[in-house]
């Protein structure tokens, strides 16, 4: 399911980069792709079999979602989601 929502995005991305004629889409979900993966393997570890959330499922998870909202407010930050923006690093 993972590898099925990779090919989504990528082909999401390749459509918003012609679509729009800026090539910045990936830099625009990068930070935030970190925290919808942790998300997805959470959700799935937990409905999908009866293995119970541990601790440290629990502990990763915020520390990437912590990460994540911390690579979004520099980059928003920087200018990054406006139109045109590209990631501050180029």
């Amino acid at each position: 399911y993972a590898l099925i929502c990779t090919f989504a995005l990528g082909t999401l991305i390749f459509a918003l980069n012609k679509i729009t004629n800026e090539y910045s889409w990936a830099d625009r979900l990068w930070p935030l792709l970190p925290i919808f993966y942790g998300a997805h393997f959470l959700y799935h570890q937990h409905h999908c079999t009866t293995i119970p959330f541990s601790a440290r499922q629990i502990i990763m998870f915020s520390l990437t979602t912590i990460w994540g909202s911390r690579l979004t407010y520099n980059f928003y930050r920087k200018g990054g989601f406006s139109k045109g923006g590209e990631d501050y690093r180029w």
